[in-house]
């Protein structure tokens, strides 16, 4: 039969995004899903994907290995997150997209940060929304001068929230305190998102060179 992937043994990348999906659907899926050794990239955004279905989901992590994982717009809870970032081969996801998640709480963020700090982790791209100061700042001490992340979308909601991460962000990528500040800063991420609404909707600003006057910019 077609669920067993080998109908398509050139399939790179899976987009289901916009179709209403069950965690039934998941379940039908993870066969296919288990036959592939790699998947570049799979997008489930807006699919009603819901804990049960990050659940079943994760199943598939411990068997393929997948690159990109795009799951914004959808209702995944702290329970969904922690199974998916514990599957044996989430250490392997370069990009994860969990963007308006609103499921997703302290505990799933914990979860998060703990993926983060992990040494063994390829993680490059991470998208997450928050309107919380201590989650947003949470997540950007998990940054640490180990790991491989280049890019971090958090999306803030509102101004308040933005300006009271922007020091930590400022922080964390050229902490001059003093030189062993300096030297636990992290020098690979380049690029931080800000919220949709402050004008920066698919763009991002460039740490190294002028964080502090986009930052004072668009949040003056």
């Amino acid at each position: 039969g077609g669920s067993d992937g080998r109908n398509f043994p050139k399939l790179e990348q899976l987009n289901l995004s916009n179709n209403g999906l069950e965690p039934s659907h998941i379940t039908a899926l993870v066969p296919f899903l288990e036959s592939r050794s790699i998947l570049r990239r799979l997008n489930f955004d807006n699919t009603g994907l819901n804990g049960e279905g990050a659940r079943v989901l994760s199943g598939a992590l411990d068997h393929v290995r997948i690159d990109g994982l795009s799951l914004n717009d959808n209702f995944i809870d702290d329970d969904g997150v922690a199974s998916l970032l514990s599957a044996q081969n989430a250490r392997y996801l370069t990009e994860l997209r969990l963007d308006d998640n609103d499921g997703i709480g302290v505990t799933g963020y914990n979860s998060i940060s703990q993926f983060l700090k992990r040494d063994d982790t390829e993680l490059v791209t991470l998208a997450v929304s928050t309107v919380d100061v201590d989650i947003a700042k949470m997540l950007v001490d998990s940054v640490s001068n180990k790991s491989k992340l280049s890019c971090l979308d958090i999306r803030l909601h509102n101004r308040s929230t933005a300006r009271a991460v922007v020091p930590d962000i400022q922080s964390l990528v050229c902490n001059t305190t003093n030189f062993e500040s300096l030297c636990a800063s992290n020098h690979r991420l380049h690029n931080f998102g800000l919220a949709l609404h402050l004008g920066l909707a698919g763009s991002y600003t460039n740490l190294k060179k002028a964080l502090e006057i986009n930052a004072r910019h668009h949040l003056s």
